[in-house]
């Protein structure tokens, strides 16, 4: 499937529609060194299961939130909207191409995990071509949706997906999306219920960087993700929406649309695999294309 179809029929609905305002950029100023390497503590609560500490290397978490959609247009517009899944409009594929070209990290991502939803793996197959074209699948994972009931954070159907990537893609792979997925019961003022999710996805991310750490025999739900010894460092993208990586990242507000940030694990925070940025990223920041 070509993301890029269709732009006509999005030009002609979003010419006339204005861009949400993003909110600005907040400096944020370290007290202490941000630390790269994972380092599990000693001593941990027996109540909480612990992923196997990895031996050696690194876990990196590039976090992206997608490009624009139709969901992301002005409140005046937002009716003109209102249908289930949006896709990108054509701000937000310009945006996905533009961060194709300037996105850092390309070279070193060893996985991508990507939300489900229609705007999400779009970002993800233009932004990230690269690495498909090199034989890396996007996995999409629910998980990663975002927040609420509405039309927009409802996704396409299993048997809806599958037609549009088959088992024996080269794109993205669909193992982990079960039936039913699409409907969403996450209201979005369920706040322990979002934090809840936060926390199970930063401990999978953990437990996926832990295993492909290995240098064979390394599993994630279900998935060989061993990285042998072709790296010396994990590095996992992960695409997903502005409220749930607010959430994840306890960050004081949202990404703009395909921002990007890099995180390593909080050895600080036990039990909770909190997510903390690094230097690079903070001295790094930068304001995607807004036209």
């Amino acid at each position: 499937m070509d993301p890029t179809q269709g732009t006509e029929e999005l030009e002609k609905l979003v010419q006339d529609l204005a861009i949400i305002p993003e909110p600005p950029v907040q400096e944020v100023v370290p007290t202490k060194e941000t630390l790269f390497y994972v380092q599990y503590p000693k001593i941990y609560p027996i109540f909480m299961p612990q992923p196997p500490r990895p031996t050696s290397g690194r876990i990196f978490i590039h976090v992206v939130r997608h490009a624009e959609a139709l969901n992301n247009v002005t409140a005046r517009s937002r009716e003109k909207c209102r249908v289930v899944n949006p896709d990108l409009t054509p701000l937000g594929i310009k945006q996905a191409k533009n961060l194709r070209e300037t996105f850092i990290h390309m070279n070193n991502i060893t996985h991508i995990l990507c939300s489900p939803l229609k705007r999400t793996l779009h970002t993800a197959q233009i932004a990230f071509e690269p690495l498909i074209s090199q034989g890396l699948k996007i996995v999409a994972y629910p998980d990663l949706r975002e927040h609420g009931v509405g039309l927009s954070s409802t996704g396409s159907s299993l048997e809806e997906l599958l037609k549009l990537y088959p088992k024996d893609n080269r794109t993205v792979d669909l193992t982990l999306v079960p039936e039913g997925w699409e409907i969403n019961t996450e209201n979005c003022d369920q706040e322990q219920k979002h934090g809840i999710r936060a926390r199970s996805v930063r401990r999978e991310l953990w437990k996926l960087g832990a295993e492909a750490l290995k240098e064979e025999g390394g599993f994630w739900k279900g998935h060989d993700v061993s990285q042998g010894s072709t790296h010396k460092n994990i590095e996992i993208l992960v695409v997903s929406h502005g409220a749930f990586l607010k959430k994840m990242c306890d960050q004081d507000h949202m990404l703009w649309n395909c921002q990007y940030r890099t995180y390593g694990f909080d050895p600080n925070t036990i039990g909770t695999w909190r997510l903390r940025e690094t230097l690079e990223s903070m001295n790094t920041r930068f304001r995607p294309m807004r036209e």
